[in-house]
C-alpha cells in the first residue's frame, strides 16, 4: 500500500514524513491494514496536478484532488475563503499546519530520528512568490492607492449624471476610494485610474476589489476592463475605448466576482495578447492602437438611480494568469517550512534567489531559526548543495564559537561539536576541495555533539565564511546514520548498491538538474549527454521526456558497461506512448548488443546478441498501457535470462554457449542507437549492475521507489 496517509502526533514507527499531525507514508513497508496501522490509501498526484491532504474536524485524513491549477485554487477557497490566484492558494495551504499539497511523492528517505527536514523542491516546504518585474505602473506608481492625481474620475456620454468621489479610507487591510454613481438619461460610467501599456503582443491581467454599499434594484451594475484609444481624450464624453470581460454584477453588484470576505469581492479581467485596441467611441471598435487600461464600472437603463460602492487594490500585471494584489512590491516568501513534523521552520535571510527547487546563496544570505533542534551527542547533518566556493562553514550555534564543517581549501574543522566525521556522496572525506566543482552533492556530518547548542543557523557565520552556492535540502537527525541509511538518502530509496555501475535518475539533483544537457551517474564517474532536446518534467519526482524522433541520452562506450560473457542487470522506470514503432529504453547496438524495448504492439521485448551473432530475443506476452509507469528489469544469470515487470518475474529463457555481448559502440538511454528505435514517452531512472540481481533484490529495488511512481 504505497502513498498512504494518517493522523499522528508523534514520529511514526513506519517510514513517513509529518507536517503537523498529517503523515505521508514514503517507504516500502506494508502500511496496512487500516484497522491496525491507522493508514489509509492516498491518491497519486495527476500529471500537471496536485493532491491535498488535510485532517478533518475529527482528525480523520481527508483528500482533495486538483487536476489543474484552477482546481487547486478552488480547493483553497473551500478550505479557507477568498483566494483568486494560484500563488495565494499555495501560500494559504502552506500556512495550514496539518496540510500537505504535493505534485509528486517525496523521495523515500530515512525518517527514524529525523528532527529537521527542509526541502526547497517540495512546495509544502517552500513557495516562491512570483516576481514583481511584471507589474505595470499606474501613472508612474505601482500602488494606485496612494499619490497625487490617482483618483481622477471620468464619466461617459452627456446626460450621464454625476460620479462623485466621496472619501478615501481603509478597512480589513485595504485602502479604498468610495464613490457614488448617479444615472440620469444615459449610461453612467466610472473609469478608474489608467496605466500605459508599451507591449500589446502579450497578455495582461487587470484585477481589483470592490464592495457595494447600496444599489438601486432597477439599475444594473457592470464591471470590466477598458483599453483606450491613443490620442483620445480622457475626459467626460470623448473617451474612445474597447470593453473587455465586461460582466453584469446584478442589481446588488454581488455577482461576477470572487467573495473574499467581509462584503468584498475580487474581479480579474484577462486582456488577451494583440486584442486591446479601440477605434469607436461606443466601445465596439476592434481597430486602432489603444495603449491605456482602466477599470470601469457603469450603470445602465432606468432613470435617476444610484450606486454607492468602494474600489481597492487595482493591479495590472503582464502575464497569462492572475496573482494576488501587491502593495508597492512583492517580496520573496521568508519562511522555509519544516517537514519533520516538529515545526522547526526557518527564516530565509537576505533574499537569496530561488529557482528549480533550490536557493542560490551569497555571502549575505542564509537560514536562521531560534529553535533548539536537538541536543543529541551523535547527530547527523545532511545537506544537498553545490558550490565552487573554496571557503565555507555550514552551521553555527548560539555564537561563532559553535560551528561545524569549516574549510578553507583544507581539511574540515569544527568547535564545540565533538569529533564529527564528514562524507560526500556517502564517501568519507577529510578535505572537500575536489567536490566543490559546481555539481550537486550530498554532504554529511555524522556524530556531531550538539549537547550544548541552543540553536542552529546555516551559512550565517559571517564574512567570507558564508557560502556562494546553491542549497536544495537540509536534514538533521538526532542520531548517527548508518552507511546503508546514508545510501538510502543519497539514492532516494534503499536500493541494492552491490554491483551498481550506473545510476541515473532525472529526479535526483546529484544526477540531473533541470535544463542541463548532462546527466551524471550517482556511482562511479560516468555521465551522459542529452541529445536533440530531451525534455524534463517534475511529475513523479522528475523524468526525462523523449519525442520518439531523435531524442536520446548518449552514455558513450565506457568499459564499466561492457560485460563480455559475464552477468548483468538493467533496470528502467518508464512510461510509454505508442507510436507504432519499437521504443527502446536502453540500447547497446553493435557487434554484440543488448536492449530493453517496448515493441510496436506494446509488448515488452528484451534481448542481446553475442559476438558470434547469436541473437537471444525475448518478446514477452506483457502489454504496457500508454501513460502508465512501469519498472522493467532484464538480466543475464549465466545461461538463464530473466525479465521482471514491477518486481514480478514474467519471462525466463535458458540458452547455451552465449558469447560476449560487448558491442564496441556507444550505449543509449532512450534509443537503440544514434538512428534507431527512439523512445516516445518518459524515462525516470536507469540502473545497471555488473551482476545478476536475485528475485529478492529485484523486488527490493521495486519496493524502494514504488511510492514515487505507483
Amino acid at each position: 500500500m504505497a502513498n498512504v496517509i494518517r493522523y499522528k502526533t508523534s514520529q511514526p514507527t513506519k517510514r513517513g514524513l509529518r507536517k503537523g499531525n498529517t503523515v505521508i507514508g514514503i517507504g516500502e513497508e506494508n502500511y496496512g491494514p487500516t484497522s491496525t496501522t491507522g493508514y489509509v490509501n492516498g491518491i497519486t498526484p495527476p500529471d500537471g496536478g496536485y493532491v491535498v491532504y488535510i485532517l478533518s474536524s475529527n482528525n480523520d485524513p481527508a483528500i482533495y484532488v486538483a487536476e489543474t491549477d484552477e482546481d487547486l485554487v478552488d480547493i483553497a477557497r473551500t478550505l479557507g475563503g477568498g483566494f483568486l490566484s494560484l500563488l495565494e492558494a499555495k501560500n494559504y495551504l502552506n500556512s495550514r499546519s496539518n496540510t500537505w499539497f504535493i505534485s509528486s511523492m517525496p523521495q523515500n528517505t530515512v525518517t527514524d530520528g529525523l528532527v529537521l527536514n527542509l526541502d526547497a523542491s517540495n512546495e509544502s516546504s517552500f513557495i516562491d512568490n512570483e516576481p514583481t518585474t511584471n507589474l505595470v505602473s499606474f501613472n508612474g506608481d505601482i500602488n494606485p492607492n496612494s499619490g497625487t492625481g490617482q483618483y481622477t474620475l471620468y464619466r461617459y456620454q452627456s446626460g450621464a449624471g454625476t460620479i462623485t468621489l466621496t472619501s478615501t479610507g481603509s478597512e480589513f487591510g485595504k485602502t479604498y476610494i468610495e464613490c457614488y454613481m448617479e444615472k440620469t438619461t444615459n449610461d453612467a460610467r466610472l473609469f478608474y485610474p489608467w496605466c500605459e501599456i508599451s507591449d500589446k503582443t502579450v497578455s495582461y491581467q487587470l484585477s481589483y476589489e470592490y464592495k457595494v454599499l447600496s444599489a438601486d434594484s432597477n439599475m444594473g451594475l457592470y464591471a470590466g476592463g477598458y483599453a483606450f484609444f491613443v490620442g483620445g481624450s480622457d475626459s467626460d464624453s470623448a473617451v474612445n475605448y474597447t470593453r473587455f470581460n465586461e460582466q453584469y454584477l446584478g442589481s446588488t453588484g454581488l455577482s461576477g466576482g470572487v467573495d473574499i470576505g467581509n462584503g468584498w469581492y475580487k474581479k480579474t479581467v484577462t486582456i488577451p495578447a494583440n486584442t486591446f485596441v479601440a477605434s469607436g467611441t461606443d466601445g465596439s471598435g476592434t481597430g486602432g492602437t489603444g495603449n491605456r487600461f482602466r477599470v470601469g464600472f457603469y450603470g445602465s437603463w432606468g432613470q435617476t438611480q444610484t450606486h454607492h460602492f468602494r474600489i481597492a487594490n487595482l493591479q495590472v500585471e503582464r502575464k497569462d494568469s492572475p496573482t494576488g494584489f501587491t502593495t508597492g512590491s512583492r517580496s520573496q516568501n521568508t519562511t522555509w517550512y519544516d517537514l519533520s513534523g516538529n515545526g522547526f521552520d526557518y527564516d530565509i535571510i537576505g533574499s537569496p534567489s530561488y529557482s528549480e527547487g533550490a536557493f542560490t546563496l551569497t555571502e549575505t544570505t542564509g537560514f536562521r531559526a531560534s529553535h533548539n533542534i536537538t541536543n543529541s551527542t551523535t547527530a547527523t547533518v545532511v545537506v544537498f548543495y553545490k558550490t565552487t566556493d573554496g571557503q565555507e562553514l555550514w552551521a553555527t550555534g548560539q555564537s561563532n564559537s559553535y560551528y561545524i564543517a569549516a574549510s578553507y581549501g583544507n581539511n574540515y574543522y569544527h568547535q564545540n561539536a565533538g569529533s564529527p566525521s564528514y562524507y560526500v556522496d556517502t564517501i568519507s572525506v577529510s578535505n572537500p576541495t575536489s567536490y566543490r566543482n559546481g555539481k550537486y552533492h550530498m554532504w554529511e556530518a555524522k556524530n556531531v555533539n550538539l549537547s550544548t547548542w541552543t540553536r542552529m543557523w546555516f551559512w550565517q557565520y559571517g564574512s567570507s565564511w558564508n557560502m556562494n552556492g546553491t542549497v536544495a535540502k537540509i536534514m538533521v537527525y538526532d542520531r548517527a546514520l548508518t552507511a546503508a541509511e546514508s545510501q538510502q538518502n543519497y539514492y532516494g530509496g534503499p536500493i541494492v548498491t552491490d554491483g551498481l555501475v550506473l545510476a541515473m535518475d532525472a529526479g535526483n539533483l546529484v544526477s540531473y538538474e533541470s535544463g542541463s544537457t548532462t546527466a551524471y551517474s550517482m556511482t562511479g564517474s560516468l555521465s551522459g549527454s542529452l541529445v536533440n532536446g530531451v525534455g524534463y518534467s517534475s511529475n513523479n519526482g522528475g523524468g526525462w521526456g523523449f519525442d520518439g524522433a531523435n531524442d536520446r541520452i548518449n552514455l558513450g562506450n565506457p568499459n564499466s558497461l561492457n560485460f563480455g560473457t559475464g552477468n548483468f542487470s538493467i533496470s528502467v522506470w518508464f512510461s510509454n506512448t505508442n507510436d507504432s514503432t519499437y521504443n527502446c529504453l536502453y540500447g547497446d547496438y553493435g557487434t554484440g548488443d543488448k536492449w530493453v524495448q517496448v515493441r510496436d504492439d506494446r509488448r515488452i521485448r528484451c534481448g542481446f546478441r553475442d559476438a558470434s551473432n547469436n541473437e537471444n530475443d525475448y518478446t514477452t506476452s506483457y502489454y504496457v498501457t500508454d501513460g502508465v509507469i512501469y519498472n522493467v528489469v532484464f538480466l543475464r544469470d549465466g545461461n538463464d535470462n530473466r525479465i521482471y515487470v514491477n518486481g514480478v518475474l514474467i519471462n525466463t529463457k535458458t540458452v547455451a554457449g552465449v558469447g560476449s555481448t560487448d558491442s564496441g559502440t556507444d550505449k543509449f538511454i532512450g534509443s537503440l542507437s544514434n538512428v534507431a528505435n527512439h523512445h516516445k514517452g518518459n524515462i525516470y531512472n536507469t540502473y545497471i549492475y555488473n551482476k545478476a540481481l536475485t528475485s529478492d533484490e529485484v523486488l527490493q529495488n521495486f519496493n524502494a521507489q514504488k511510492a514515487r511512481f505507483l
